[in-house]
């Protein structure tokens, strides 16, 4: 299932753009995957605090929302 698309460059290893090696699991999915290399799991947390702590700029309680619009 293609959740997002976007420009193909080719697809040789070193110029794959994510949309084109992303893989959405679940946790469980993830944690029995037999495969051996690196993973990836995004977590988000709905919260301005630590943006508000540094002065940066606040909307990052939002961020998720905007993630799972354009991945899922």
């Amino acid at each position: 299932m293609e959740y997002w698309s976007g420009r193909v460059d080719g697809n040789d290893s070193d110029i794959l753009r994510i949309h084109q090696v992303i893989q959405v699991k679940t946790l469980d999915e993830l944690m029995q995957d037999e495969y051996n290399g690196k993973k990836v799991c995004f977590v988000s947390y709905n919260s301005n605090e630590g943006i508000r702590r540094n002065n940066g700029r606040l909307g990052a309680a939002d961020g998720w929302k905007h993630f799972k619009k354009c991945s899922f």
